[in-house]
Parts: C-alpha cells; sequence; structure tokens
C-alpha cells in the first residue's frame, strides 16, 4: 500500500510539472505568434525565472519526501529538477554564446571603421 502511494506520487507529480511547464511554453509561444514573430518583452526573464524556481520547488519537494520516506518520489522530484537545470544551463550557454558573438562582432567593426577613418584622412 505504502509503495503504491509512494510511486502514484511520484508520477503524478512528475505529470503535473510536464504539465505546468508545456504550458507555460504554449502560453510564450502565443505571446510571440501575437506578435507576428517579433520581440515579447521580459521572455527570457520569465523563461529564467521558471527554469530557476521550478528546481528549487522541486528539490524542496523532494527533501520532503526523502524526510517523509517516499524514496520514489523524492527520485523523481530529483531527477525533474536535474532536467530542469540542464535545460537552464543549456539555455544560458547559448545566450552567452550569442552575447559574445555579438560583442566580438561590434568590436571588429569598431575597429575597421576606425582604420577607414584613419586612412582617408578626416
Amino acid at each position: 500500500m505504502f509503495l503504491a502511494v509512494d510511486l502514484a506520487l511520484a508520477a503524478s507529480l512528475t505529470a503535473l510539472e510536464a504539465a505546468t511547464l508545456i504550458a507555460f511554453l504554449f502560453a510564450e509561444s502565443l505571446k510571440k505568434w501575437a506578435v507576428h514573430g517579433g520581440h515579447v518583452a521580459g521572455a527570457k526573464v520569465r523563461f529564467y525565472l521558471v527554469l530557476t524556481l521550478g528546481p528549487t520547488g522541486a528539490a524542496a519537494a523532494g527533501y520532503g519526501f526523502r524526510q517523509a520516506g517516499l524514496s520514489a518520489a523524492w527520485i523523481s522530484q530529483a531527477l525533474v529538477a536535474l532536467a530542469l537545470v540542464l535545460l537552464l544551463t543549456l539555455e544560458l550557454g547559448t545566450d552567452c554564446h550569442a552575447w559574445a558573438t555579438r560583442r566580438l562582432n561590434r568590436r571588429h567593426l569598431v575597429r575597421k571603421r576606425r582604420r577607414v577613418r584613419g586612412l582617408s584622412g578626416e
């Protein structure tokens, strides 16, 4: 009986977290669609907030499940937290790469313009 409750709790919480994340991503994609693919203010911040609070909540719930002796629920929450942290890491890595590339390209362009101005005698 106790194992069945543990497994049911683990499965239902994992399904609930997945459904919540899917609903959030759907709502964000609707906002993007509404502006015809343009920029949506605060989209990155909301995404980072969800991917930061998600693992924090999962870890807190997992700790409570561990204290209560619900090992399957604890392990499932740990895996959900790990998946969300990996997704956050991938997203931040992509954004940092894009920022560094823009910065390098901007520096290169500024140096090129200075070189051209110096040659033209302005």
